[in-house]
């Protein structure tokens, strides 16, 4: 099977001795997808989901249909 892992890009931040952290904490993407009080909301999931929505539920579909075919043979 198939398994998808949906994530959000964090970069990389700079440690006080100046090297890179690559922590994939991105705790903050609910501020940029929904505004906050003092920010402007900058959607990026809404939008990237919108744009694939047809093929995702016509992926889902198909292997939908070739598991219930499996099962009934």
């Amino acid at each position: 099977t198939q398994v998808f892992f949906v994530g959000v890009r964090s970069g990389a931040r700079r440690r006080r001795d100046g090297t890179k952290d690559f922590s994939r904490d991105a705790w903050y993407w609910r501020m940029h997808e929904m505004g906050t009080s003092k920010m402007a909301a900058r959607p990026f999931v809404r939008p990237a989901f919108i744009a694939v929505q047809q093929q995702a539920v016509s992926a889902i579909a198909e292997k939908l249909r070739e598991r219930i075919k499996a099962q009934t043979q």
